[in-house]
């Protein structure tokens, strides 16, 4: 009979412990599941977001180079008349070594004619970048030079390419469309609310984002979604986004985002 008590007691305990054990995980799982599911939210906010707005601000840039006959005459006021062999409403011309060159448009009669100060024959290689709103320098000492036209037969065309870049203009902005925001931080900093609903972010958050260029400068909106001080660091969740942008000299080099959520 005592062995038969000793046997049934360390039965109970044995499923009292097996209780307590399963109640402390429930209790556990009722603590951390909320938790896991709140951080998920999160990285997935966060993820879109990062994606919407590299998409936001990137656009495609077309390159490609002509290679000038010696023989094709400088003309009587040092340039030519060049019509690209694709549409380009905004271009940016450069020399062998990437200094940009004078360029002149005729305006108001939709052309794409472009005129190009060229002040030697040994120039002979111009590098063309055409992309959306690049900031094209119109120089008005360049001449309207007709006479001098440059054929097909009077150069060699290069290899066009097109690829994706993030325009840093579509970044700071440009301002050539006055009723609209044309940059995102002037959009994030103008009308905050609308671009949170157009990148779909939930009512209960808030975001901001900065992006370092390849000299380390900063480009960011001047406030944290209309807060003087950006929220505790504890508070936020940050991630990085490495991308190649295009300047508006059409220089390609590297930068990055930094998205923040909280």
């Amino acid at each position: 009979m005592v062995i038969r008590r000793k046997l049934g007691g360390s039965h109970v305990g044995f499923i009292l412990s097996f209780a307590i054990f399963v109640i402390f995980i429930i209790f556990l799982f009722i603590i951390i599941a909320p938790a896991n599911k709140r951080k998920g939210e999160r990285d997935f906010i966060l993820d879109k977001l990062s994606d919407d707005i590299v998409e936001n601000v990137t656009g495609k840039l077309t390159t490609f180079e002509i290679n000038v006959d010696a023989a094709f005459p400088l003309g009587p006021d040092n340039c030519f008349v060049f019509t690209p062999p694709i549409e380009a409403e905004e271009v940016v011309v450069k020399d062998e070594i990437g200094n940009i060159i004078s360029t002149r448009r005729r305006t108001g009669i939709g052309s794409d004619e472009i005129y190009i100060r060229r002040d030697d024959t040994n120039d002979k290689f111009f590098h063309f970048f055409i992309a959306d709103n690049i900031p094209e320098p119109n120089d008005g000492s360049v001449p309207y030079c007709d006479s001098n036209e440059l054929t097909e037969s009077s150069y060699k065309l290069g290899q066009i390419n097109s690829q994706s870049y993030i325009l840093e203009w579509y970044i700071e902005g440009i301002h050539i469309f006055p009723s609209e925001y044309t940059g995102l931080v002037e959009h994030y900093n103008n009308d905050y609310d609308n671009l949170k609903k157009h990148f779909g972010v939930p009512e209960l958050y808030d975001f901001y984002f900065t992006f370092e260029d390849a000299g380390g400068n900063l480009v960011e909106p001047n406030s944290h979604a209309g807060l003087d001080n950006p929220p505790d660091s504890e508070e936020v969740f940050v991630k990085r986004v490495d991308v190649k942008y295009v300047n508006s000299s059409a220089d390609i080099n590297n930068g990055f985002f930094s998205v923040q959520l909280w």
